[in-house]
């Protein structure tokens, strides 16, 4: 066994001797007081809006990343039909940008 998978299968089994410690130990589970706490306490409230913000985020970058991925089937699905709409844009905006040029 080389060296390296000596100190792999070494940390594994210190892994493992760790985790049996935790495991056996005994110690209760405790939760946070927001947990067990009052349901109708502030801290209560508050800590279940940052919770509904967070998903409401997270769903609003989803939204955004699917968007960005149909953007992009569109104008290839465009461009393989030599549809020119997505062309005729460019041509426009290249025209628009010389006649101010010059």
């Amino acid at each position: 066994m080389s060296s390296r998978g000596r100190r792999v299968a070494r940390a594994r089994t210190i892994a493992a001797a760790l985790t049996a410690a935790m495991l056996g130990s005994g110690l209760p589970a405790v939760a946070c007081t927001v947990c067990v706490g009052d349901p109708s306490s502030p801290l209560t409230w508050g800590t279940n809006r940052g919770i509904v913000f967070l998903i409401g985020t997270i769903g609003v970058v989803y939204a955004g990343v699917v968007a960005f991925v149909i953007t992009f089937r569109r104008r290839r699905a465009a461009r393989l039909r030599g549809d020119s709409a997505t062309g005729e844009l460019a041509l426009q905006s290249a025209l628009a940008a010389k006649s101010v040029q010059g």
